[in-house]
């Protein structure tokens, strides 16, 4: 699927999203290529993301689940930046081999909490953002969606302020949990400022 094909579905998807959700997205301006560690409140979370970026390429770690579908729906998916990750195993020489050939204002996306939040809570983060972040030498910016349709005041997208990931080392398994849970807290941080508890 050609990458103005990709672009032209998200420009048309552009207006269902506007009408549905009236999105506006909040601290994005000069943001290059980076790891984004958002929030994941619905299925709707990255559709909203390539909607709101049409002009951007994004990648997405994504659950194996999703690719349990027709050939054509995989590529689609594929098409769209969708990583597929299996069961246990976290894809890092494909992200790496993303990461090299990122363009300057090019994403990788990640949901860190690993499943949709039912509750407005922002919950435990994994850790594999993290270690693709340091070995790439990536900044990681924490990102919250506040989902809400048009007629409850729309939905608001904020990006906090880039942070390069340091350790001395390799880092272990507990250092890696503490970036995790300090990118967690920036990322509830920014959604009280939007309202949420």
């Amino acid at each position: 699927m050609g990458r103005w094909l990709v672009r032209a579905i998200k420009l048309l998807a552009l207006p269902f999203f506007y009408i549905a959700f009236r999105p506006r997205a909040r601290g994005f301006r000069g943001l290059n290529k980076a790891v984004l560690c958002a929030n994941h409140t619905s299925l709707w979370d990255g559709a909203l993301l390539l909607a709101l970026f049409p002009f951007r390429t994004l990648y997405f770690p994504a659950s194996d689940r999703l690719f349990h579908c027709p050939g054509i729906c995989r590529a689609f998916l594929s098409a769209m930046g969708a990583v597929r990750i299996r069961p246990g195993s976290m894809p890092l020489d494909e992200l790496h081999a993303i990461a090299k050939r990122l363009g300057r204002r090019d994403w990788i996306v990640f949901f860190p909490e690993g499943r949709i939040g039912r509750d407005g809570a922002v919950h435990a983060f994994q850790p594999g953002f993290s270690m693709l972040a340091l070995e790439a030498g990536l900044p990681v910016v924490p990102v919250n969606v506040r989902l809400r349709p048009f007629w409850l005041g729309g939905t608001v997208v904020r990006a906090g302020a880039p942070e390069m990931l340091s350790s001395e080392g390799r880092p272990d398994g507990d250092e890696l949990r503490k970036m995790a849970e300090r990118m967690r807290l920036s990322v509830a941080n920014l959604g009280r400022r939007d309202g949420d508890v």
